[in-house]
């Protein structure tokens, strides 16, 4: 069995060359970085 890093950082390697080729994936992560930014702002707010 790898080093678990070893493993994470081969799987975001893996999904990052993934997503040159779907851009459509692309735009949808950056959409879901955005949501989840709103939503950690709103809960701070809330605090």
């Amino acid at each position: 069995m790898e080093n678990p890093s070893v493993f994470s950082v081969l799987l975001i390697k893996n999904i990052l060359d993934h997503w040159k080729f779907t851009s459509i994936h692309n735009v949808s992560f950056l959409f879901l970085i955005h949501i989840v930014d709103i939503f950690t702002h709103l809960l701070e707010k809330v605090h």
